[in-house]
C-alpha cells in the first residue's frame, strides 16, 4: 500500500507539472502573440498617420497598406513594409517604424514570363503568366551605406519565393544597384563576353566581343558596359573605365538629374582603393539556385528574410501578419495568394 500511495503520488506531480508547463507555454504564447498584434497595430497606425507627409510627394500614398514587418540588426526599431499601385506597376515602400521616416521604396512591375514585356494592370494576366520585374530602387540619402538595399532586395525575392514568381529586372543603370544584384547572386543577361571578363582582365583594358553582323545596332549610350564601382568621400560613387572609349560612353550615359542623384563622378584615374566591376544597362538574371527556386518546398520560406544567395548577410525576420510566429511553415494557398496581389495586383 506504502509503495501504491508513493507511486500515485508521483504520477500526481507530475501531472500537475505537465498541467503548470502546459499552462506556462500557453501563457507565453499568448504574450508572444499580444506583441506581435500591439507591433502590427503601432505599424499600421504608423502608415496612417504618414500619409499626408508621403502624399505632398506621392498623390498615390493614400493607397498604400501595411503588407509586413521587417526586424533585424540592420533597423533596431524594425521596418514597416507597405505596398501601393506605381506607374502601372507595383511599390514597396520601407519605412522606419520608430518614427515613420521613409527609408527608400523598390518599383516593380509585371512582366510576360515568355516574352518579358510588361503586362500593364488593365491587362487580363493570370499570375502563373507573370514576372515580378525590378524596375528601380531608391535607398534615402541619410540610411545609405548601411545594407538597406540588400535588405529591401532580399524582402522582395523573400516576397517571389512566398507567391512562386520568378523574379527578374529591367535594364539596370544604377551601379551601386547592379553591384547590390550581383552580390545577391543575379548574373548580367547581355554582353555575356563582359559578364565574363574578371576584374583584373577588365582593369587591364580587356575588350568585349564586337556585335555580329546583321544585328540591329544600338546606340553607344545604350549598349552593356562594364565599369569599376568604389565608393568616394562624402559618400560618393566612383565609375572608372581604363578605355577612353567606354569613358566616354559611361559620361554621356547619366543625366545631369542621375548624377547628382546618384552622387555618382566618372574618374579619370584609377580609385584607391580599387573598386569592383560591375555591369550596367542591362537585364539581370536571377540565381539559378537558392531561395528564388520556386520548384521545390522550402521550410518556413515565408518567414526568414535571409535567403542562401551569393550573400548570407541578411538574417533578419519578415512577417505578413501579426499572427505569423516562428514556426509558421508552408504558407496556405490563400498566404501564396495574398503575396502574388502584392507583387502584381492580379488576384
Amino acid at each position: 500500500m506504502v509503495v501504491l500511495a508513493t507511486v500515485l503520488a508521483l504520477i500526481s506531480q507530475a501531472a500537475a507539472a505537465l498541467a503548470s508547463a502546459t499552462q506556462s507555454q500557453a501563457l507565453s504564447h499568448s504574450l508572444h502573440t499580444s506583441r506581435r498584434q500591439q507591433r502590427w497595430d503601432a505599424a499600421a497606425a504608423t502608415l496612417q498617420a504618414t500619409t499626408e507627409a508621403r502624399r505632398r510627394f506621392d498623390h498615390r500614398a493614400h493607397l498604400a497598406q501595411l503588407v509586413g514587418i521587417y526586424l533585424g540588426e540592420e533597423t533596431p526599431g524594425g521596418v514597416l513594409v507597405a505596398v501601393q499601385p506605381d506607374q502601372g506597376g507595383r511599390k514597396l515602400l520601407f519605412l522606419d517604424m520608430l518614427d515613420g521616416r521613409s527609408l527608400g521604396f523598390v518599383e516593380l512591375e509585371m512582366q510576360s514570363a515568355q516574352s518579358e514585356s510588361k503586362i500593364l494592370q488593365t491587362e487580363r494576366a493570370r499570375p502563373a503568366d507573370a514576372v515580378s520585374a525590378l524596375r528601380g530602387m531608391l535607398v534615402a540619402e541619410e540610411y545609405r551605406g548601411r545594407g538597406h538595399a540588400r535588405v529591401f532586395l532580399a524582402i522582395w525575392l523573400a516576397l517571389c519565393l512566398r507567391a512562386g514568381l520568378r523574379p527578374a529586372t529591367t535594364r539596370i543603370n544604377k551601379p551601386l544597384l547592379a553591384l547590390t544584384l550581383v552580390r545577391l547572386g543575379f548574373t548580367p543577361q547581355r554582353g555575356q563576353r563582359l559578364a565574363a571578363l574578371t576584374n583584373e582582365e577588365h582593369l587591364r583594358g580587356a575588350q568585349a566581343q564586337p556585335a555580329k553582323k546583321g544585328k540591329k545596332k544600338t546606340k553607344a549610350r545604350q549598349l552593356p558596359l562594364a565599369v569599376e564601382v568604389s565608393v568616394g568621400s562624402e559618400g560618393r560613387v566612383l565609375l572608372y573605365s581604363p578605355l577612353r572609349s567606354e569613358a566616354k560612353r559611361l559620361e554621356d550615359g547619366f543625366s545631369a538629374t542621375e548624377l547628382r542623384s546618384q552622387r555618382l563622378v566618372v574618374a579619370t584615374e584609377p580609385p584607391e582603393p580599387r573598386g569592383r566591376v560591375a555591369h550596367i544597362r542591362v537585364r539581370y538574371s536571377p540565381p539559378s539556385q537558392g531561395a528564388v527556386r520556386i520548384s521545390r518546398p522550402v521550410k518556413a520560406a515565408s518567414q526568414l528574410v535571409h535567403v542562401p544567395l551569393a550573400d548570407a548577410s541578411v538574417g533578419g525576420r519578415f512577417r505578413l501578419s501579426a499572427l505569423q510566429g516562428p514556426a509558421a511553415g508552408q504558407p496556405t494557398p490563400d498566404e501564396v495568394a495574398d503575396a502574388r496581389r502584392i507583387l502584381t495586383g492580379l488576384l
